[in-house]
């Protein structure tokens, strides 16, 4: 399962799991909250004084229809320290929602220059070219912003996987300094090549949904 997939299955599960929370919360106040029935309290009466227990015994109350009127045990009402606990569950819950639903990240009406597809790919290309190494695979402008996949193909020689990620890594820095702000990344290494997920990170865009992105990226272009 990849990590994408297996995000989406843990909000499932966390969603399942907040509603059995508040299901049972909910339950327990509508029970205790509610009256005895009008049939509850004649099962209770006794029709007889032939179905009074003896003294001593332990056998159920039995009214003169046979239906036992014994009576039942109501759930006990939890207490304050419970119900916060158990709304400090919920919202620890809620929480760890917030940072796995993805979000998209829609295109703002107004672009920054240096943000549009077509000029970041320019200023990717001298990037690429003031480091002299690595290419572009792949570049995915679907959400905002642009999220680009750069590689150092297997068969440019034996590289060190460290200094190759280093390479890529100035590629990184060149494109931060030419856009003018931040730019994340995310790598790791593969038997076809050493790759790089990056894209900038502008002051609008949620930290959370950049960072599912960019590993999403690296993921679909090692398959």
């Amino acid at each position: 399962m990849s990590e994408p997939q297996l995000q989406r299955h843990l909000f499932t599960v966390a969603c399942f799991v907040l509603g059995c929370l508040l299901g049972a919360a909910v339950g327990s106040f509508e029970s205790d909250s509610k009256p005895p029935s009008q049939d509850s309290r004649k099962e209770r009466v006794s029709d007889s004084p032939e179905s009074a227990p003896r003294r001593g015994s332990s056998a159920p109350q039995r009214s003169a229809s046979g239906v036992d009127a014994t009576p039942l045990r109501r759930p006990s009402t939890p207490s304050l320290h419970e119900i916060f606990q158990a709304a400090s569950r919920v919202s620890a819950l809620r929480s760890a929602l917030t940072e796995l639903a993805p979000r998209t990240s829609l295109w703002p009406d107004e672009v920054p220059e240096s943000m549009r597809p077509e000029v970041f790919e320019e200023h990717l290309d001298v990037a690429l070219e003031l480091v002299g190494a690595g290419e572009v695979e792949a570049i995915n402008c679907d959400e905002y912003p642009c999220v680009a996949t750069l590689i150092l193909p297997a068969d440019d020689g034996e590289i060190d996987p460290g200094e190759g990620l280093g390479i890529l890594m100035n590629v990184r820095k060149e494109l931060s300094v030419l856009l003018g702000m931040a730019v994340d990344a995310h790598m790791d290494t593969h038997p076809s090549g050493i790759r790089l997920t990056l894209s900038a990170h502008p002051d609008t865009v949620e930290g959370v949904r950049l960072r599912q992105r960019l590993e999403e990226a690296w993921l679909l272009a090692s398959q």
